[in-house]
């Protein structure tokens, strides 16, 4: 029982990270549940092989299953995020080298969906109910 109550909220989590990040909830649900279930079920029968005893096979199946749910939070975490650019700090410093010319209308931002323009100015991430200028530099929304 304690172990479906951890594979739901881990599920819950990670869905959720996914989602922050752009990514549909299902598929990184369903990844989620098949790295627990999955390699749980494989120490359970690496267990098996090893030994006939009840404890040691149970503790072969948590093992798996603890690897199963470690693996599936590290694959969410590392998820890209679909909602700004991969490398902010190359956006920013190309701005940077572009407002160097001396070019008064140089100033560029990379409007992504999920309602947020980021600055190539400074590399700040705006609302878009924000006022019409990035709140960290100033500099006009595009």
């Amino acid at each position: 029982m304690l172990e479906i109550i951890g594979l739901f909220f881990l599920s819950r989590r990670n869905g959720r990270v996914a989602a922050e990040k752009g990514y549909d909830k299902v598929p990184i649900i369903v990844m989620t549940v098949a790295l627990w279930v999955g390699l749980e079920v494989i120490g359970v029968v690496l267990g098996l092989s090893v030994s006939d005893e009840l404890g040691s096979i149970l503790l072969c199946g948590i093992l798996g299953a603890i690897i199963g749910a470690v693996s599936s939070v590290i694959i969410t975490n590392n998820l890209q995020s679909k909602n700004a650019p991969a490398d902010a700090a190359a956006a920013s410093k190309g701005a940077a080298a572009s407002s160097k010319s001396g070019n008064a209308f140089s100033h560029k931002a990379t409007v992504t969906f999920k309602e947020q323009w980021i600055c190539e100015n400074c590399g700040a991430q705006n609302a878009v109910f924000d006022d019409e200028k990035c709140f960290k530099c100033g500099e006009p929304k595009p």
